[in-house]
């Protein structure tokens, strides 16, 4: 898994202490909507990460709020493997002959964004990202908690906090 995360360092991240939830806009709803499942374990497992490192969600007037963003794709890898080889022919002269092998893999890609919107100017201060390889749905379920503690390990930024 390849997480990273970036943010505004001119932010005082120690002024955050509650949370709530950023409201979709509709076209990244209805993608999310196509996750099923892993739409409610990410929420669940994002809130109940921020509320174990002392974050309160609030239902109304948050100091930052939540909004993610979650995709599976399909990819594909190719890897060509040449061989060599040669034979011989009658008056002894060499024959070149080339073998190619190729191999096909594909698998899922998931990628989990998870971005802290500062409530009060409504802009984005901090996003994270994991990325990484999942075989089957059932493996995106159980990696969802491994992504996003992560993911939120780096905040708020050590250098904030």
């Amino acid at each position: 898994m390849r997480v990273s995360s970036d943010y505004d360092e001119t932010v005082d991240f120690n002024a955050y202490t509650s949370f709530s939830w950023m409201a979709q806009p509709d076209q990244v709803r209805g993608n999310l909507t196509r996750l099923g499942q892993l739409q409610e374990k990410i929420e669940s497992a994002v809130e109940q990460n921020l509320v174990s490192h002392g974050f309160s969600k609030a239902s109304e007037d948050p100091d930052f709020y939540v909004v993610y963003h979650a995709a599976l794709e399909q990819q594909i890898t190719g890897a060509t493997i040449d061989t060599w080889g040669y034979g011989y022919r009658r008056p002894f002269r060499r024959a070149g002959v080339v073998y190619a092998d190729v191999t096909v893999d594909s698998y899922q890609e998931g990628t989990l964004i998870i971005d802290i919107v500062d409530a009060e100017k409504n802009e984005l201060v901090w996003r994270g990202t994991a990325e990484g390889a999942v075989n089957t749905p059932q493996q995106a379920v159980e990696k969802i908690d491994e992504a996003v503690a992560q993911i939120l390990t780096t905040f708020p930024p050590a250098a904030n906090s």
